[in-house]
């Protein structure tokens, strides 16, 4: 079960059975930081569930911080055989971590983090593609990104 089923279907029932409050548009959902994120994302995707929603200091926009650092992790990840698994094997048999492996880490995490995927390797599916380079964040061209001005143009198709 994720985080989000536990919420619609055991948490927000026993809420509502023990404070007898709630119901439709009477539900509302908030969060700071990264829980903002996670509340207006949530809203978004249940309105028929609630009423309102507040993000305060969400982290948003992490295709426009992060997006710049997918070449380098696709990079590091193709020494690996394109493998997520095999790349994190050979970072826990190395005796001294390479450089550059903690913008990998990082994208990891939170690939893991913020779209776990069951199906894949420790939950992790990146928000791009090995071959394509494509995205489900939107439509940004590659001569925004200095690290890719080089490479032929392609698409990073978000949305």
């Amino acid at each position: 079960m994720v985080w989000e089923d536990f919420l619609l279907h055991e948490m927000l029932p026993a809420i509502e059975q023990r404070f007898r409050y709630g119901g439709t548009g009477r539900r509302g959902v908030f969060g700071k930081s990264s829980g903002g994120y996670g509340a207006i994302t949530h809203a978004l995707r249940h309105s028929d569930i609630w009423a309102a929603a507040a993000c305060h200091s969400g982290d948003m926009g992490f295709e426009l911080c992060y997006l710049p650092d997918m070449p380098a992790v696709l990079r590091a990840l193709a020494g690996a055989e394109n493998s997520i698994e095999r790349w994190w094997q050979q970072l826990e048999a190395a005796k001294k971590h390479p450089e550059g492996s903690f913008k990998v880490i990082n994208a990891l995490a939170m690939a893991a983090s913020y779209d776990p995927d069951p199906t894949h390797f420790l939950g992790i599916r990146l928000p791009v593609t090995f071959d394509t380079l494509s995205s489900n964040a939107g439509q940004i061209g590659c001569g925004k990104t200095p690290s890719l001005r080089s490479k032929p143009r392609r698409t990073i198709s978000v949305g």
